[in-house]
């Protein structure tokens, strides 16, 4: 796979012509095009690295170990959430974290049944109203062709 630029200006243009990316996302992929065409320099100039596959499965191996670390605090301790009996920031840590995992097609480490504390604790963690009213999106991201 050849190496792509991170958040190239194509990219995000592509983001915003497609028709099944999110209605919420559009002012923010527009948000970043207009900060990109406003510093007349660019994104890149900013001594952003490519992003090649190799980096991605770097970062997928990384990210996996983390969410390893989580189901094994979660199994060891039978507390209703991270740190206690209440919701905190932790939570609010990893509430985030699962969410975007989860948005970029990800479910799957913790859907497999492997992680079944983790599943059990996003689903409570989702089940919360804060989080509905936080409007977090469940629609998988689609990456630009």
């Amino acid at each position: 796979m050849p190496a792509i630029r991170a958040r190239e200006p194509c990219s995000i243009r592509q983001c915003l012509a497609d028709p099944e990316t999110p209605r919420e996302l559009i002012p923010h992929y527009q948000s970043r095009l207009d900060g990109y065409l406003a510093s007349g320099e660019g994104f890149q100039s900013r001594g952003e690295a490519e992003y090649t596959e190799a980096m991605r499965e770097a970062l997928e191996r990384d990210v996996r170990k983390e969410v390893d670390g989580l189901e094994a605090l979660l199994v060891s301790d039978d507390r209703p959430f991270i740190a206690g009996d209440a919701y905190s920031l932790a939570d609010c840590m990893w509430t985030a974290i699962l969410a975007r995992l989860s948005l970029v097609g990800l479910a799957g480490w913790w859907a497999d049944g492997q992680r079944a504390s983790v599943g059990a604790y996003f689903d409570k963690v989702r089940a919360r109203p804060s989080y509905a009213m936080a409007g977090v999106l469940h629609e998988r991201l689609r990456r630009p062709e």
